[in-house]
């Protein structure tokens, strides 16, 4: 066993290795909208998807990707009257966090030391990331994540 990371609502017990979720391009575009702007409804999304686009998505195209972002546990649905209203079920830090965790977990489990030092190479060639990493692990409460996780 890895890691007892384990994602929030996810039927995965905790002796499994962490896996990464995969989002489309889509779908990291709508989860950034909700993220940052707080978006609740299809409607809402759907609208800011399309100022960027010269060919608009059309409102079930958004209504399919948060359905399925829902199925991946990032967000959930309610219904009210006649729309669905959506939440995320984590904020975009403790996502980037989970994913770098489960990413360092797999890599590490899979393939050991060559997985490790070809982290290492990465933090040794930048002086700024090995400042960066030195700072997370003296002060582990600034890792992110789920509290008590990390640490």
């Amino acid at each position: 066993m890895v890691s007892s990371l384990v994602y929030p609502g996810l039927d995965m017990p905790s002796t499994t290795e962490p896996t990464a979720v995969n989002l489309g391009p889509l779908e990291a575009e709508v989860m950034r909208i909700v993220w940052r702007e707080g978006l609740k409804t299809v409607a809402q999304v759907t609208l800011r998807v399309n100022e960027s686009r010269q060919k608009p998505l059309d409102y079930n195209t958004i209504l399919t990707v948060m359905s399925n972002l829902t199925k991946k546990k990032l967000l959930r649905r309610r219904r009210r009257g006649n729309a669905y209203h959506f939440s995320v079920t984590c904020g975009e830090e403790d996502f980037a966090y989970r994913q770098g965790a489960a990413t360092a977990a797999g890599l590490v489990e899979r393939y050991g030391e060559p997985a490790l030092a070809g982290f290492v190479d990465q933090v040794a060639a930048s002086p700024e990331l090995r400042v960066r990493l030195e700072a997370l692990i003296e002060n582990p409460e600034k890792r992110g994540g789920v509290e008590g996780e990390g640490q």
